[in-house]
């Protein structure tokens, strides 16, 4: 079976474009040839590539690839100019390679890609599959019931997803949990030296503090101003930890708000905000505790600007990094957070945007070096029993084979 995968972000390598790499680098040992398709070069074309996945570029009109609300932000005749003379016609370029390429079935990764090209799968005569993996509520009702309309199957990250898919819809829901495969890391001792030089603390590499990492990139919900106060009590209270922040993203509104507030509290020796790092996992590595504080929904001031935060989190691919390196979690309570992590038993779980409860479990961490060594332990059992890549890609490919099997 052929399946052809649209991929409309070709630059930004975030948790679902690493989560559908991962499991496609799996599929044809379960009977699926993926061929991945772009709008336009970028470093996750580029990184498919590498991994042996075959790729193809359609170049996309240029108002195909405004991202961040820009196209929802053009005037409705422009909308309308878009469809007719953009959107329309690239549609039919990617039917003709769907037809070329004889693909059973086309996979889309997010809401946003079955918008740009679901009509194509329509035009194709083939089945469609879309993966949803994070909230919907940022989608406006029309579009949100579109892009279901527009799908044959809905694959949810999460079973905490399946309110977001509207009732007359939801015959079309599976849970398939992402994967991840067996990580080879540096050594914890190898791994904190190398972080140690390259942030000039000597105090990491000789255990001192407690190392806390985050790989959340820097946007408002993933609720970062609420790890630098949580971090600010825990200190109060005596916590031995040094906080490391590597992420990407382009909000520099928030990331200068960040510094500014870590000044305020006095963080400075004490908060690391590193950047995007081509290699997280060796930052993972020398991690005592990851801390995922992804907030629910809320209003967050930022200078004169009032923002509308809202999580859009499905199954945190940095939890599933960390609990297969053995590193225990701190993660809020949102979305599939509690079908990765038993609270107490591989990690701590604390209410969102929830600062004083986050610093508690900040200090009981820090405490405990027995709790975070059997909790690391218990979450590495729990990746090989419930979220092996083999499982992701066997789910996948039992989803895809049912779709070409029906449409046959």
């Amino acid at each position: 079976m052929r399946a052809l995968f649209f991929l409309e972000t070709p630059h930004r390598l975030g948790g679902a474009p690493r989560s559908l790499l991962a499991t496609l680098t799996r599929l044809p040992a379960f009977g699926v040839k993926p061929i991945a398709v772009f709008p336009a070069e970028g470093s996750v074309e580029e990184l498919f590539r590498a991994n042996g996945v075959e790729t193809r570029i359609v170049p996309a009109p240029e108002a195909l690839l405004l991202f961040n609300k820009q196209l929802l932000a053009l005037s409705k005749a422009e909308q309308l100019r878009v469809l007719v003379s953009d959107l329309l016609p690239y549609n039919l370029e990617i039917a003709r390679l769907v037809r070329l390429l004889r693909a059973d079935v086309v996979h889309f990764n997010t809401p946003r890609g079955i918008l740009v090209a679901g009509l194509a799968a329509r035009l194709a005569r083939r089945p469609t599959c879309l993966h949803v993996r994070g909230a919907t509520d940022f989608l406006a009702k029309p579009l949100w019931t579109a892009c279901q309309v527009l799908a044959d199957r809905i694959v949810l990250v999460a079973r905490a997803l399946e309110p977001d898919v509207m009732r007359p819809f939801r015959h079309k829901a599976t849970v398939v949990y992402n994967g991840i495969a067996a990580l080879n890391p540096p050594d914890k001792v190898t791994a904190r030296r190398t972080l140690a030089e390259r942030l000039g603390r000597p105090e990491i590499a000789t255990g001192e503090r407690v190392l806390v990492v985050s790989l959340s990139s820097y946007t408002p919900f993933k609720g970062l101003h609420h790890l630098f106060s949580a971090t600010a009590m825990a200190r109060a209270r005596g916590a031995p930890i040094h906080v490391v922040c590597a992420g990407g993203g382009n909000d520099a509104r928030y990331r200068d708000y960040l510094v500014r507030l870590r000044t305020e509290l006095e963080l400075e020796s004490t908060i690391d905000i590193i950047g995007f790092s081509n290699d997280p996992l060796t930052i993972l590595a020398a991690a005592d505790v990851l801390v995922l504080p992804t907030v629910l929904r809320e209003r967050l001031t930022i200078g004169q600007d009032v923002l509308e935060v809202r999580c859009s989190e499905g199954l945190p691919r940095s939890i599933l990094e960390a609990m297969a390196l053995g590193v225990p979690c701190i993660a809020t309570d949102v979305a599939g957070v509690r079908e990765q992590l038993d609270h107490r038993v591989t990690g701590l779980v604390v209410p969102p945007g929830d600062a004083e409860s986050l610093a508690r479990a900040l200090c009981e961490a820090a405490s405990n070096a027995t709790w975070r060594l059997d909790a690391g332990a218990r979450a590495r059992e729990v990746v090989r029993e419930r979220f092996s890549l083999d499982i992701a890609a066997q789910g996948l490919a039992n989803v895809l084979g049912s779709l070409a099997s029906a449409a046959s």
